[in-house]
């Protein structure tokens, strides 16, 4: 009680331990509790240790409804500016009952973005993924590259959250399928019991209501863990993805101008709409490459105990089906491929985002000349491929549903024909009742779901492997060197001294070649993949003091653009000097829209 008070007055939740101490002296008290009154009428000392002892169950009782009570109100929670969830204790963090408040809300009145302000845990905010991935990623690529060896992102990825994080959730994973085996034993013992009145020596009916509540609470625990399962992968999955998209962002203001020939903005778009959504997709898949081995050997199993060697005839069924299932696949796989390959060109470039982007740049010549018909038509000719190829995966996906959800009809239709047949001692006829029908049908659906799966799980993996070995290569492409401008965030306390000074600086937008002394030819370098190059800027002299207005003048085409993107670290410095001091905002000629009302572009 004293420890209730202590916490009530400076935590903001209540102790995971004092919660579970009084949750399991509850549990364990009430079968005691039972057990004593149970037991016949004793001495009057044993009485007054049974009456002290429901006074210590009773005042357990209240320690625990005191913990497990919301903390609302207390000054500590009002003062704390911590999410709902890290306020929450362990009883509503695992039936979410933190959320009740905007349940209501949301029945009373539309939901507004200031209901949802503050309640996301730090974990899932974008600043601390990015910053925890980014950094394990630069060290990774150091590690392999001094090792001389490929850096490999997807397994980064994994191990960034460490053994602790996965051992929970494969254990709950784990848990939620074991317990799902719990109520099928239970019912096949509850119609024993159910039976046996039928004989001279029925059980005793609080069996039955054992049995009963058994059942209950095995399914609502079940539920419950699986809950748990599903909110912790998931916010692992939000994790990954929103830190690569970050780390996807952050590259493409550090490719090298070489790189951004290959690594178009549609490429860049795909890697952030597609390839990192698969990370929230299908990253809750890889803990079933545990559960699933066992799901299917506990239910095999206890199929065998009811159907003896008949139960592998419904088994043989799903495995001669699998070749269906390897072709559907296939064919979903291919279908996919076709979707990219009709958002790409044969520069790898999305067509319908570039003439988007085109019409977007050039809305006033557009209008003006009146094509938004024939722009809307060109951009239809590719939205139409594309929604016709989503329209063949959806027919696929439907096919599959319907054969899988039929899959377990007919496996239990192909066990009970041969149990009924030749399912007995001797090849005879088995005998079959209600016990074996009830509890064979859950059993088999039950191990028609992890075997369905598969595939399902499988591919999924896969394809997330795939699109991270994309992502991988987009993160590893060339950079600019931060090394070749000289940068300070503070101005020059000397007046004298101009914040942006430019000596005898060469750029180009690619890499320097060099002359072989031998033959006279120039060699580009190897990475650049081009033959020669020229230098945009050469011999190149400024000073622009602080305080002052500078305005560089010149014809199309002279080189203003290029002297600004080589003072921000756009183009390749082949030689010189160059020093920016103090902050820049560098606002480029193209015109850009963001995602807001257009009074706010």
């Amino acid at each position: 009680m004293a420890l209730n008070v202590f916490e009530h007055r400076y935590e903001i939740r209540s102790s995971t331990a004092i919660f579970c101490y009084y949750l399991l002296s509850l549990v364990t008290g009430s079968i005691t509790a039972r057990t004593l009154s149970e037991l016949p009428s004793g001495p009057s000392s044993t009485t007054t240790a049974t009456t002290l002892y429901h006074v210590y169950l009773g005042l357990t009782l209240i320690g625990f409804t005191i913990e497990a009570w919301p903390r609302g109100k207390t000054q500590v929670q009002q003062k704390s500016k911590a999410s709902s969830y890290e306020k929450a204790n362990i009883f509503s963090r695992f039936l979410f009952h933190y959320l009740q408040h905007l349940i209501t809300d949301g029945y009373k009145r539309p939901l507004q973005p200031t209901d949802v302000q503050g309640m996301m845990p730090p974990r899932v905010k974008t600043q601390f993924s990015y910053t925890r991935i980014s950094y394990k990623w630069d060290q990774h690529v150091a590690k392999r590259i001094a090792k001389g060896k490929k850096p490999f992102l997807f397994g980064l990825v994994l191990k960034s959250f460490g053994f602790q994080q996965w051992a929970y959730v494969v254990f709950l994973r784990i848990l939620a399928s074991g317990l799902a085996f719990v109520a099928p034993q239970l019912m096949s013992t509850l119609l024993d019991f159910i039976s046996s009145f039928d004989t001279d020596s029925p059980q005793p009916a609080a069996l039955g209501i054992i049995l009963a509540f058994g059942m209950f609470f095995s399914t609502i625990t079940s539920s419950i863990i699986d809950g748990q399962f599903n909110q912790r992968i998931v916010v692992m999955g939000m994790e990954a993805q929103t830190a690569l998209v970050s780390m996807i962002y952050r590259k493409a203001l550090k490719l090298s101008p070489v790189a951004r020939k290959t690594e178009t903005p549609g490429e860049i778009n795909n890697h952030m709409s597609v390839d990192c959504e698969r990370w929230n997709q299908a990253f809750p898949q890889l803990p079933f490459c545990f559960s699933i081995p066992l799901e299917i050997g506990i239910a095999t199993w206890l199929l065998y105990r009811q159907l003896g060697w008949t139960a592998f005839g419904g088994l043989a069924t799903f495995v001669l089906i699998t070749p269906l299932q390897v072709w559907f696949g296939r064919v979903v796989s291919k279908a996919k491929d076709e979707k990219l390959t009709a958002m790409a060109s044969s520069c790898s470039m999305d067509n319908r985002i570039r003439l988007i982007n085109e019409v977007l740049s050039g809305i006033k010549i557009v209008k003006l000349y009146g094509w938004e018909s024939s722009f809307h038509d060109k951009i239809a000719v590719f939205r139409t491929l594309e929604l016709a190829i989503l329209c063949k995966i959806g027919f696929l996906f439907s096919a599959i549903n319907i054969l899988f959800t039929s899959m377990s009809f007919v496996m239990i239709l192909v066990s009970f024909s041969l149990y009924a047949t030749v399912g007995g001692p001797g090849f005879a006829p088995g005998e079959i009742n209600s016990q074996t029908i009830f509890v064979s049908i859950t059993l088999f659906g039950l191990v028609s779901r992890p075997i369905g799966a598969i595939s399902y799980h499988m591919g999924d993996i896969i394809g997330l492997y795939v699109s991270s070995r994309r992502i991988q290569n987009y993160l590893l492409a060339e950079e600019l060197s931060e090394d070749q401008i000289d940068k300070s965030e503070e101005l020059p306390r000397d007046p004298t001294v101009a914040p942006i000074e430019i000596q005898d600086a060469t750029f180009a937008w690619d890499k320097e070649y060099q002359v072989d002394s031998v033959s006279g030819e120039e060699n580009a370098s190897k990475s650049s993949g081009i033959s020669s190059a020229d230098a945009t800027l050469k011999n190149i002299t400024l000073t622009v003091n602080g305080g002052i207005l500078t305005a560089i003048v010149g014809r199309v085409g002279q080189g203003k653009t290029s002297l600004f993107g080589a003072m921000i670290g756009d183009m390749y410095k082949w030689r010189g000097y160059i020093r920016m001091s103090g902050r820049m905002a560098y606002v480029p000629q193209q015109a850009w829209i963001i995602n807001a009302t257009l009074q706010d572009n």
